[in-house]
């Protein structure tokens, strides 16, 4: 059993990678919540079973943006992160991420096929990129917890894990938090999934059907902080309630609503092509 991202998956399929499951030796399947099923990269979950969530979104130091701005300032909007050269920001180095953030704020599909439109998001992110002091390769919350960075654009989990540890420990003055900008943003999901060559495909469809089960499903989120895709463990209260009641980790359904997921566009090599050019021309001229 492996555990690929998003369009990994869609990538994945067009390349013949992964075996496709025997439902019927997943009867927990009925437990998954139906929102997260059916995803551009895996339309009918063929080949893959969700397995955590989460989002990306912005994790900031309160009282650097306070200090700033002004006591009880909020970060809410994409605007305000671009907005403060004073700030020391970090994006996530993921072209297809931090464009598609670039092509919703402009009004634009975040999968957008069409190469001037992510040329623009390009141009986009160029222009508001004056405060970013580095790409980071998803270690946003490292920068926050050595505060070298004021705000990072990062997946939630990451940044929970920077304000749970903070919290508890006595030394940590520092009050970190994590938002989902009302602009919406990137909704990501790790997923199970069985690769061609695995030589005991029922016994993987067995486990997964295992992870699957309300208790074991609950007890791998509570452990790792991250949210759980199973709504029967949800239903059951088997979520630990501070986790549960957590909108780092299970943001609103108003927020989950302005969430795009990210497609793979395997049978497309002049799409990818355009996203990594344009992403390397941000790289380039943002010289980070």
């Amino acid at each position: 059993v492996i555990v690929p991202s998003d369009y990994t998956i869609g990538q994945m399929i067009a390349d013949e990678m992964l075996l496709p499951l025997h439902r019927e030796n997943i009867p927990n399947f009925v437990n998954l919540d139906t929102d997260l099923l059916n995803l551009p990269f895996d339309p009918e979950n063929t080949y893959s079973i969700p397995y955590q969530w989460g989002t990306l979104g912005v994790g900031y130091n309160v009282q650097a943006i306070e200090k700033v701005l002004g006591v009880g300032t909020k970060i809410t909007s994409w605007q305000q992160v671009f907005a403060y050269p004073q700030m020391r920001v970090a994006w996530l180095d993921d072209p297809r991420a931090t464009l598609g953030i670039g092509l919703l704020l402009l009004g634009y599909d975040p999968n957008s096929t069409n190469p001037d439109e992510i040329q623009q998001a390009a141009d986009f992110l160029i222009v508001n990129g004056k405060n970013v002091f580095r790409l980071a390769a998803d270690d946003g919350q490292e920068l926050l917890a050595r505060d070298e960075a004021d705000i990072v654009i990062e997946y939630n989990g990451d940044v929970y894990q920077v304000v749970t540890e903070c919290k508890a420990d006595p030394n940590c003055t520092a009050d970190y938090t994590y938002v989902i900008p009302e602009e919406g943003s990137n909704l990501w999901v790790d997923n199970l999934a069985i690769p061609v060559g695995a030589q005991n495909q029922r016994l993987a469809e067995a486990f997964i059907d295992y992870v699957l089960h309300p208790q074991v499903g609950a007890d791998i989120s509570n452990y790792i902080g991250y949210a759980t895709p199973n709504q029967a463990a949800l239903d059951l209260g088997l979520i630990d309630a501070e986790l549960a009641a957590d909108p780092i980790i299970y943001p609103s359904q108003e927020q989950q609503a302005a969430l795009f997921s990210i497609m793979a566009f395997s049978d497309q090599q002049e799409v990818q092509q355009a996203y990594n050019d344009a992403w390397d021309e941000v790289k380039i001229l943002i010289g980070r």
